[in-house]
């Protein structure tokens, strides 16, 4: 491999990395944030992800990576459905159901509320009516939605030292890549602007041999 090559093969690395690193969701950077600042409470998660799908619009556009915005539509998919869940959440308190326990703990009771819900929230469920309490076809994918309903929110009780720490490692990670991706691909510019500078010379001065 030549030079080149291998500089080129770590330019792609580095952007991978600080790539990844954007806080912005679904990336690992926008996940770390969300997990730290933007989870205890729906309607923050809610906020951040509309936030992401906005910000990751923005720079697919202006890169002219056009293939990102794919992400934005799947954060706005997760947006309605964390509108959902928490639309039946807030149902089901108002009907003063447990939902904060696991699957096997539900009573019968509180299984077919809560599974009325999911039914009357969710269109792939249409078909089945709310209060028929029968076993349908479709009941493994309703169990697996209301699992998703009990799934407890997991909380960081982190102080403000700990996220300080922990996003001071994030900044770092991310800007080392940065500069050294700037610096790298600076230095990348500056080679070919002389090579397009030096065969232009070269052409100038045949030029001016040839009458």
């Amino acid at each position: 491999y030549s030079k080149n090559d291998l500089s080129l093969a770590g330019l792609i690395f580095l952007f991978l990395n600080l790539f990844n690193l954007i806080p912005f969701s679904p990336f690992d950077g926008g996940r770390l944030i969300e997990t730290i600042f933007f989870n205890k409470k729906e309607f923050l998660q809610i906020f951040f992800l509309a936030i992401s799908s906005i910000g990751v619009a923005i720079i697919a556009i202006l890169t002219e990576s056009y293939i990102l915005l794919i992400f934005p539509f799947l954060l706005i998919f997760q947006v309605l459905n964390l509108f959902k869940f928490s639309k039946i959440r807030s149902a089901l308190e108002a009907k003063e159901v447990t939902f904060n326990k696991p699957f096997q703990a539900l009573t019968d009771r509180e299984y077919w509320l809560i599974r009325d819900q999911v039914i009357s929230n969710f269109d792939s469920f249409k078909e089945i009516k709310v209060g028929n309490y029968e076993i349908s076809k479709n009941e493994n994918q309703i169990i697996d939605m209301v699992k998703l309903i009990l799934t407890d929110r997991i909380i960081l009780d982190l102080t403000w030292i700990g996220k300080f720490i922990i996003v001071s490692i994030w900044c770092f990670f991310f800007l080392l890549p940065l500069g050294t991706f700037t610096y790298l691909y600076s230095n990348q510019v500056a080679k070919e602007e002389q090579v397009i500078e030096q065969c232009m010379r070269f052409n100038s001065a045949k030029a001016s041999l040839n009458p």
